[in-house]
């Protein structure tokens, strides 16, 4: 998955979202390749409990395997959908692995008056429900990543699935479930909000309850 490693934005955010979770306070070398192999390793493991976030978003029932919902901001470092037929909205230009490029759009989403835009190419284009109707992030960069993405599930149009995942000894997790606390508390209601530990990983999400699955009736 590593392979042809690319610094870029993502890798970088990714660096600060290290440095965070681990407490260090000295000004790191991004080319250093002691870093770097440390840096690596710190994602690897965060996929292993990305892959726990979605087993977790499975067993709510939240509904994110399918092509009406799109992963937004993420690369091929943090992509939680690789698995699945969620597509991507990323600003990435490079290699995103093994994923179908027919699943990933380049550019990146704005939220205004209620309305998904993709910002792509210096054009704005509006998103209509029936291309998308639910739109998914985690472990968010910056809390301008999800800005008016509480409005998008208060019109009734849209759904929304925002979580966080990682290492319970993780030194920024209080602010990190702080965030996606107060984030929550901006939706009205029909919301599932939901946290649990597995081992040393913590999960949360604060979703619309319109992404959770109906469960088809036996006779």
């Amino acid at each position: 998955m590593f392979g042809g490693i690319f610094m870029d934005k993502y890798l970088e955010v990714l660096a600060k979202q290290y440095i965070r979770a681990k407490g260090i306070r000295t000004k790191e070398d991004l080319n250093d390749p002691k870093f770097m192999e440390d840096l690596l390793f710190w994602i690897r493991e965060r996929n292993e409990i990305g892959n726990k976030y979605t087993t977790f978003l499975e067993e709510l029932g939240i509904d994110f395997d399918k092509d009406s919902c799109a992963e937004i901001g993420k690369s091929m470092l943090d992509t939680v959908v690789g698995p699945y037929s969620t597509f991507l909205i990323t600003n990435t230009s490079k290699p995103l692995g093994n994923l179908d490029r027919d699943r990933v759009i380049t550019g990146s989403l704005e939220v205004i008056e209620n309305t998904p835009y993709l910002n792509a190419k210096n054009r704005r284009l509006e998103l209509p429900s029936y291309i998308f109707d639910t739109y998914m992030t985690q472990n968010i960069y910056n809390i301008k990543d999800i800005e008016n993405w509480s409005d998008l599930h208060n019109s009734g149009k849209y759904n929304i699935i925002v979580g966080a995942y990682g290492n319970t000894e993780d030194k920024d997790i209080y602010p990190i479930l702080n965030k996606i606390n107060l984030f929550q508390e901006k939706l009205d209601t029909d919301t599932i909000y939901e946290y649990t530990m597995i081992g040393d990983s913590y999960l949360v999400v604060a979703a619309s309850k319109k992404t959770i699955k109906e469960k088809v009736k036996t006779i």
